[in-house]
């Protein structure tokens, strides 16, 4: 289903991954552990998803910030200096 889990292709972990894809790997992760019950699993499968999105939330954040305090100046244009 995710050709690059199979053939080692590269992954552009740039673009956002559909729900199903991360909740398929968390399930892949945690299929050798024990759990008490089927709720708890897919508790855990839930706060993977959640903090997924909070770390490309902050990512994009991030990124915005850098080019933002590494835009050109209007007022001191490079040749300035």
């Amino acid at each position: 289903m995710y050709p690059a889990f199979v053939n080692c292709t590269t992954i552009d972990w740039f673009s956002e991954w559909p729900e199903d894809a991360l909740l398929e790997v968390a399930d892949k992760y945690l299929e050798n552990m024990e759990f008490a019950n089927e709720e708890e699993v897919r508790s855990l499968l839930s706060f993977f998803l959640i903090w997924a999105k909070i770390i490309d939330i902050m990512c994009y954040i991030t990124t915005v910030s850098i080019n933002f305090v590494n835009a050109p100046s209007p007022i001191y244009p490079h040749s300035h200096f």
